[in-house]
């Protein structure tokens, strides 16, 4: 179930350093810096070297918040798309460009990402490519494999002499610059809330939301071990749909696998919500949906809306649910045994 807790980072290679570069390397990257200063030569011979190791090839400047300031806005969302030097897009965020080049698929999440920025959390070359953009911007960037290190280094010899990986462009197009992430999902949360159910209910916890949508047929209290039944869709706020128990709606979305078994689901009742599990295997689940379960009776249906602090957190969750995504689990109990 794509709801168990599962993590995942998003993998980009590049990182950019603070000192002059030099002909004379390390010896660990001496062939791998021929055969990239020739490449760039060949192909980029204008290319703007604006920090040690990194060249911009494009560069639309913004007109909006600038994200220099880490303390201010340590959180950047902006589309990206990567490519290995033969221009073979590795990743990209960009619905129109997957269909373009043939990569896309309707299970995947396309949109903005968020970067935090602080405690050197990013690549030093991604987080100097953004670090001097702003709001609305659009960069392309040329970034060198011994710069994907997470350490920072005091000059590029360093670099060289530490870190190896592979070469890649890159393309980052700023769409936001958030000061506190916890904040801007709850002002998401209740935006979404508003404007698909007209109003904001109380939050039984920081933000966590219920919605009754049906009744329930019976208003007995579930006991612990209870095997309590239930259909579900969990979605992104943009309404994407990234898993269900319904075959129906995982046709309607794109998401159906013959693989799979559509049929209600069933967790085990205890005494507290976050002892609840799922299945035969007794698997832990996020805690949104434990949270939402929690409120629920035999026969209802309702929806939680929660951030991502209640779900996948900074990583989110393989391709379909992107970092610091607040999500929303319509859910259904069918029966109890």
């Amino acid at each position: 179930m794509t709801f168990r807790k599962t993590f995942f980072a998003i993998a980009m290679a590049a990182a950019v350093l603070t000192g002059c570069a030099k002909t004379n390397t390390a010896g660990k990257n001496d062939a791998a810096k021929r055969y990239f200063d020739a490449w760039l030569l060949t192909h980029y011979p204008d290319a703007q070297k604006v920090a040690p190791g990194i060249y911009i090839i494009e560069d639309i400047p913004g007109t909006g918040i600038s994200v220099s300031d880490i303390k201010s806005f340590p959180y950047v969302r902006a589309h990206y798309t990567s490519k290995d030097l033969q221009g073979n897009v590795k990743k990209t965020t960009v619905e129109s460009l997957a269909k373009q080049v043939g990569t896309y698929s309707e299970s995947e999440y396309y949109g903005p990402y968020f970067f935090y920025r602080g405690d050197n959390n990013l690549e030093a070359g991604i987080d100097a490519v953004l670090s001097t953009m702003k709001v609305g911007g659009k960069r392309t960037a040329i970034v060198p494999g011994w710069l994907s290190s997470y350490e920072r280094y005091d000059s590029e010899e360093e670099y060289l002499a530490n870190v190896s990986g592979s070469d890649y462009i890159y393309t980052f197009e700023v769409t936001e610059a958030v000061p506190d992430i916890k904040k801007w999902e709850i002002a998401q949360a209740e935006n979404y809330l508003a404007k698909t159910y007209s109003n904001i209910p109380d939050s039984t916890g920081l933000g966590f939301y219920y919605i009754k949508i049906k009744d329930g047929t019976d208003t007995t209290s579930f006991k612990n071990g209870d095997k309590v039944y239930l259909n579900y869709t969990g979605r992104l706020l943009s309404g994407k749909v990234f898993d269900t128990t319904i075959a129906d709606t995982a046709k309607v979305h794109g998401i159906y696998s013959p693989s799979n078994t559509y049929e209600p689901t069933y967790v085990t009742w205890a005494d507290k919500y976050e002892d609840l599990t799922m299945g035969t295997s007794n698997s832990d689940v996020i805690d949104g949906f434990k949270k939402t379960i929690y409120s629920m009776k035999l026969g209802e249906k309702g929806a939680g809306v929660f951030i991502s602090d209640r779900g996948y957190t900074y990583n989110g969750s393989n391709s379909t649910i992107p970092p610091y995504a607040p999500l929303v689990f319509e859910i259904e109990i069918t029966k109890k045994d």
